[in-house]
């Protein structure tokens, strides 16, 4: 189960889970912190594996935006990724980051959006911010 899959609860929060051999398991980034205030998930899981290896995206302990990878009940960041990755939750913008799947040989495959500066690109043709789309192909380092 991923949050925004389907109804909440009266709280207006969600929590992701492994459901196997009759066990619930959360899926909860360890320190992940939402970057607005606000109840809810911190953790989206997006695919899993035939190895049962699990990719999504997530929030650091200062509330920006990481991809993420679980396995065998430890959780790695998939790193190597630009700074100002746009955050996939703000619905300001539909923006659509997340690591989005991974094979069975642990290649993980996503999309990014990069807040990129220019010159003239403002409702008047003075500075502002473009949103640049990126795929991604990765794996996650393991500490």
């Amino acid at each position: 189960h991923r949050p925004g899959s389907s109804d909440i609860n009266d709280y207006d929060s969600e929590i992701a889970f492994l459901y196997a051999d009759g066990n619930f398991l959360p899926l909860d980034f360890p320190g992940a912190k939402l970057p607005f205030l606000c109840c809810g998930a911190t953790t989206f899981p997006m695919d899993i594996n035939n190895l049962g290896q699990v990719v999504g995206t997530t929030y650091s302990s200062d509330g920006k935006p990481q991809f993420f990878l679980y396995e065998n009940g430890e959780y790695f960041v998939i790193t190597d990724l630009p700074e100002n990755v746009v955050d996939s939750y703000d619905f300001s913008v539909v923006h659509g980051s997340s690591a989005w799947g991974i094979n069975d040989l642990g290649e993980i495959a996503g999309t990014y959006v990069q807040r990129v500066p220019c010159d003239a690109c403002g409702i008047q043709g003075e500075p502002d911010f473009t949103f640049v789309r990126h795929a991604f192909i990765a794996r996650a380092k393991k500490r």
